[in-house]
């Protein structure tokens, strides 16, 4: 993978998990929303992966969400701020539903996009979930 097309999926990644944001606020799970507000962005390439994100995401939410809950110490996803429940929701289906995107990239990304988005203690929230979901799901 050369650096645009790398840049290109973490652009598309930041951009879906926006829209997650936008679908869990608005409780809006229509498909196609997702790729909607990312269309307006040039993600030539990375089509395929939108569709294969939004798709696992609106699939599995409902199991998404229970992982999510299950490996949160003390946080449950209606507590949890909408940033860090988008950002978990976009890592855990890579890892669960995305065979061709590395664990370890979909956990790097996540960690990114909560020092971007997050508060300063989001990044390590958002490790600790999905290592815990690692170790006991795969």
């Amino acid at each position: 993978m050369n650096v645009n097309r790398f840049e290109k999926r973490s652009e598309a990644r930041e951009l879906m998990m926006k829209a997650m944001y936008q679908m869990n606020l608005l409780k809006d799970f229509s498909p196609g929303r997702g790729r909607k507000i990312t269309e307006e962005h040039d993600l030539s390439g990375e089509e395929s992966y939108l569709d294969a994100l939004e798709d696992a995401f609106l699939d599995n939410r409902d199991e998404v969400n229970g992982l999510i809950d299950q490996y949160s110490i003390r946080w449950k996803t209606s507590r949890m701020s909408p940033v860090d429940l988008a950002i978990l929701q976009l890592a855990i289906c890579e890892i669960k539903y995305m065979d061709d995107i590395p664990v370890k990239v979909s956990i790097y990304e996540a960690v990114e996009l909560a020092k971007t988005y997050g508060t300063d203690k989001a990044s390590k929230f958002i490790n600790g979930i999905l290592g815990r979901v690692v170790r006991e799901q795969l």
